[in-house]
């Protein structure tokens, strides 16, 4: 492949500033996304080279990706080629696993790049007698604010990292908790999420005033002022996501949500680009190719924990010991826009159930193969499957992570997110890039034959002038193009849905929100949400912060704009 073949402006400046690995001095070492996927195939794979082939092809050919840090870190000088831990905290302040340990634990992760999360549930409430100074205690809010304190010194590869930090609506602090981030740029490393059960939201939904009203009206107010916290539905995650109930509850999730970790484990992740497998018209997808890929995607990431290290122990340990690998996609949008399918609608809906119930199913079998080969994994006995004596090499396979920069070097949305607009602009480190959907241009321009004379040019000043088609109250566009303002909240929650009742682990999704939703619309969606089965919810109403990831045209602010990336 030849230096940026395939690939386009921008995810060429994404390989340069994350992915290649660089010297002493800064300079890269590496100067194609080839030499990128031959390194970590190489990595990863070892001498086989069939599996070095097999992992080689389905990144070139831009089908499946690892997450960022495998992609960045595999075969390169930095040892963490797996990401997002979750640790426990305990309320002392000395030992293994207390307040100071564990931030001692994290320090040493952070420096090599791990993200976290953590349950601040644990710790007693602010004013409680503390018998062995004679004192009392501070509460969860104080210590939240000692490791924001001290995670803003450490740097993870020139940016700073994610934590996500949870407490149990129960607790008595929690509208402290839900506070902390009321004023926007507090607590620049956590985000924050608030933990809830079953008849916490009984309660809350079923009447119009008390205490759980109370607070979770509060968790909306915020979420509504600023995108946090969000809400973990802590029974859902355990009756459903827990594979491993003999290692007890979980408790607390990686920073993006997408994996319900027990104590000391840790995400592998990879995503799929769906959008690849739609074949020629739009018609149907390639399922037979997307197995292939599926098993291939899993073999590739059962060799990450074989490889990866961790300066704590613990973790290494626990992730040997779970063997836990979590397969999600990219390019939904995309796969939709091809499929010519509207993006919430009930067809939709059931088509990426039955995408995702496929590649679980395929990903499943994947891992009783690799148990037939390999054994079980470590913790096997602690499973649900060992009642039943399924073969599994892996506790569990899939789920669906956000996919930030790695979907940007395919050119597709990130993770199962609608398209934020078709034509927009992105803070991309600290630089603002315009994007334009290139799957959308490219199927107006070579479909031009559909439409009558004049409507593709149309369209595309629309999608350069406004980001969107509909509402533009010039001609009728397709139904299909669609932006994440276009959708529902409702319909943003059904998606969600279908993906989370088809993964084994957890789902990251954002229900995006116009300007003008209401406290009461984010009510709404949270109790949608939970009677639909969803392990989380996170919304963001656009504008709701003067700093954010992605913009309107109009919107963006004066920061530097890259000259060479739009697509």
């Amino acid at each position: 492949m030849a230096t940026g073949e395939r690939f386009s402006d921008l995810a060429l400046e994404i390989f340069k500033k994350r992915y290649y690995v660089k010297n002493e001095q800064g300079t890269p070492i590496e100067t194609t996304p080839q030499q990128v996927f031959k390194r970590v195939s190489a990595a990863l794979a070892g001498d086989n080279y069939g599996m070095r082939s097999r992992f080689l092809s389905v990144m070139t050919n831009r089908q499946f990706l690892p997450a960022g840090r495998t992609l960045a870190n595999a075969g390169g000088p930095t040892s963490l080629i797996a990401s997002c831990v979750v640790l426990p905290i305990e309320d002392s302040l000395c030992g293994e696993r207390s307040i100071f340990g564990t931030l001692h634990d994290a320090i040493r992760l952070q420096q090599v790049g791990s993200g976290i999360g953590f349950d601040f549930s644990p710790l007693r409430p602010r004013g409680t007698p503390a018998a062995r100074t004679r004192g009392v205690a501070s509460g969860p809010c104080s210590f939240i604010l000692v490791y924001d304190t001290a995670f803003g010194v450490v740097k993870q590869q020139g940016r700073n990292g994610a934590n996500l930090g949870t407490l149990d609506a129960g607790h008595p602090d929690v509208l402290e908790f839900v506070s902390l981030k009321s004023r926007e740029g507090t607590l620049r490393n956590f985000n924050l999420s608030v933990s809830v059960r079953d008849d916490f939201m009984r309660q809350a939904v079923g009447q119009a005033s008390g205490y759980e009203r109370d607070v979770l009206w509060a968790i909306a107010r915020g979420a509504w002022g600023n995108g946090e916290p969000g809400l973990l539905f802590s029974d859902t995650i355990n009756r459903f996501h827990n594979p491993l109930p003999g290692l007890g509850r979980i408790f607390a999730t990686n920073p993006c949500g997408e994996q319900a970790l027990h104590a000391y484990d840790a995400c592998n992740l990879g995503s799929i680009n769906v959008a690849a497998f739609v074949e020629p018209g739009g018609q149907s997808a390639d399922f037979r190719l997307l197995k292939e890929v599926v098993y291939t995607a899993v073999d590739m990431l059962d060799a990450v924990i074989d490889r990866l290290r961790f300066p704590v122990l613990a973790v290494e340990q626990t992730v040997r010991g779970n063997r836990r690998i979590g397969l999600g996609v990219m390019g939904v949008a995309e796969y939709l826009f091809k499929r010519r399918l509207r993006y919430g609608t009930r067809e939709a809906v059931d088509e990426v159930g039955k995408l995702m119930r496929w590649i679980t199913s395929c990903a499943q079998e994947r891992s009783g193969q690799l148990a037939a080969l390999h054994g079980n994994f470590p913790n096997y006995s602690f499973s649900v499957y060992a009642k039943d004596g399924v073969l599994r090499r892996n506790a569990s396979v899939t789920c669906c992570p956000p996919t930030g920069s790695t979907s940007l070097l395919y050119d597709v949305t990130g993770g199962i997110e609608p398209a934020f607009r078709l034509s927009y602009e992105r803070d991309i480190c600290g630089r603002l890039c315009r994007i334009k959907n290139p799957t959308v241009v490219e199927m107006l321009q070579r479909h031009e034959e559909e439409f009558s004379e004049g409507t593709v040019t149309r369209l595309l000043a629309e999608i350069e002038a406004r980001g969107r088609v509909e509402g533009s109250g010039l001609f009728c566009p397709p139904d299909y193009l669609v932006t994440a303002e276009d959708v529902s909240p409702l319909q943003h929650v059904d998606m969600q849905a279908a993906f989370q009742r088809a993964c084994e682990n957890t789902v990251s999704k954002t229900v995006n929100l116009p300007q003008s939703a209401s406290v009461q619309d984010v009510l709404d969606i949270y109790r949608y949400a939970w009677e639909s089965g969803v392990a989380g919810i996170t919304i963001y109403r656009n504008n709701s912060r003067k700093v954010q990831v992605l913009y309107d045209i109009q919107d963006a602010p004066g920061l530097a704009r890259c000259p060479s990336c739009v697509l």
